[in-house]
């Protein structure tokens, strides 16, 4: 398949606007090219990091844009996609018109403390995680078989999904036992709310008796 781009040229390097997110350039660099999104896989150490059915569907924080394309023998994917694969942090530095990929500080234990992340793994698909940041063991009860809730509100804070509202729990007594740096992980696919375009807010938590913890959220758009 081929598609035209506007493309950066920058000291004879081109620089795909699909490379990094809020750069701005002037009219005088930019250029329209022919480009090929057919669908291809990219691995890091066997596993994939980008698969032919994901092609075109790579979230760069604004917009939906291509996981890779080529362009005279050339692959382009976007840089936040290899730091992200590689576990490593980006940067922009405007001043010098720098990007930075630099090693992640390492995490370190701390006291009473659990630390949620909320993670897009794929096009619409979250996993949300809580860690125990503690030097201690931290033990978890639930009046039910629900471990988590999430919810997704739309641009005027209405909440337009609210998982326990529509999900089924078994009315059983339960424990979640958490060792120093385990941590407990579900799988979120937004795809299959059926929303609407436009955009939303995620939120995640856990459901433990003693109330709601470990709240953590992030913006996403429908398109």
């Amino acid at each position: 398949m081929k598609k035209k781009l506007p493309i950066l040229l920058a000291g004879g390097a081109i620089l795909g606007s699909v490379l990094t997110a809020g750069i701005g350039y002037a009219g005088d660099f930019t250029q329209t090219i022919d480009i090929h999104t057919k669908p291809l896989t990219i691995t890091l150490n066997g596993e994939a990091i980008v698969s032919g059915e994901q092609a075109g569907s790579y979230r760069n924080g604004k917009a939906t844009v291509p996981n890779a394309f080529q362009y005279q023998d050339t692959t382009y994917v976007p840089i936040s996609l290899i730091a992200n694969a590689l576990d490593k942090s980006i940067t922009w530095d405007s001043s010098t018109r720098t990007i930075s990929l630099t090693d992640k500080a390492p995490q370190a234990i701390q006291e009473g403390r659990l630390e949620p992340s909320l993670t897009e793994t794929a096009d619409g698909k979250y996993t949300y995680s809580v860690k125990n940041q503690t030097e201690s063991e931290i033990k978890l009860d639930f009046t039910s078989s629900q471990r988590y809730d999430f919810a997704v509100t739309n641009s005027k804070g209405e909440t337009v999904y609210l998982y326990s509202s529509l999900a089924t729990f078994a009315q059983v007594l339960g424990e979640e036992a958490l060792k120093p740096g385990d941590a407990l992980s579900y799988e979120i696919n937004v795809n299959e709310l059926g929303l609407e375009k436009g955009m939303y807010i995620l939120e995640a938590w856990l459901t433990p008796k003693d109330g709601e913890t470990a709240s953590i959220q992030v913006p996403f758009v429908v398109d």
